[in-house]
């Protein structure tokens, strides 16, 4: 799907492997990705993806999978000028992995629009904010150490709208989605779809432990519809 679509930028990869495969024995290996000043403008739209900068490491000395370390130290580009930043950094992955990471990013969605090829007859609209980040050992979520794993951060959407041939309009008027390590919140949903209208709002809790554990669910929603 990138046929005559301008592409700019440095790009190096290098990947090394050394030693036996046996069982769960992997070679000792490493890789090591950059992306530097990336730049993909397709042919039939007016903006394009740029300033695309990626770090990426991930290294093994050993050849145990546990002893494996992925450093995405940046992963930025902005479509259409709206930019989008994401870290994330991971050891220890088979006895506790001991993760962080960050995402932020400020979008204006009609204007993916001239950047990013849609489907026919699709239409988005409205802003879509995210800014969160995470850190801590699964260890602490099993045992229920919240106060030991930092997680926190807001996603809002505002003013969406969503048109397409196939559903009835959708309209998100509103939505704040809040994270902390203990739940997460759910506050002012106010969407249409179509004529159907509805609002909610709630906390659901135990959050970390299902995404990460296959722990159970709980919470509470409150929701309502006019029609």
């Amino acid at each position: 799907d990138i046929a005559g679509v301008t592409t700019k930028g440095d790009f190096s990869l290098a990947v090394k492997a050394k030693g036996t495969i046996k069982d769960e024995m992997l070679p000792a290996f490493s890789v090591d990705l950059s992306v530097h000043n990336g730049f993909l403008k397709n042919p039939d739209l007016p903006e394009s993806v740029q300033n695309i900068q990626i770090e990426l490491k991930v290294n093994n000395k050993t050849g145990v999978i546990d002893h494996t370390i992925v450093d995405l130290q940046m992963f930025h580009f902005e479509v259409a000028k709206n930019p989008i930043d994401i870290k994330f950094y991971a050891k220890n992955l088979e006895s506790d992995p001991d993760m962080k990471g960050e995402v932020k990013s400020k979008l204006n969605l009609e204007s993916l629009a001239s950047a990013i090829p849609m489907e026919s007859e699709e239409e988005y609209k409205g802003r879509l904010n995210a800014d969160f980040h995470f850190a801590g050992k699964m260890s602490s979520i099993e045992n229920e150490e919240f106060e030991k794993f930092d997680a926190e951060g807001t996603i809002t959407l505002m003013d969406f709208l969503y048109k397409s041939a196939d559903l009835p309009d959708v309209n998100v008027k509103n939505l704040y989605m809040n994270f902390t390590p203990q739940y997460f919140e759910l506050g002012n949903l106010d969407v249409t779809f179509g004529k159907s209208d509805l609002t909610a709002k709630g906390k659901i809790d135990n959050i970390l432990p299902y995404v990460f554990d296959d722990d159970t669910l709980s919470g509470q929603l409150s929701i309502s519809s006019q029609y």
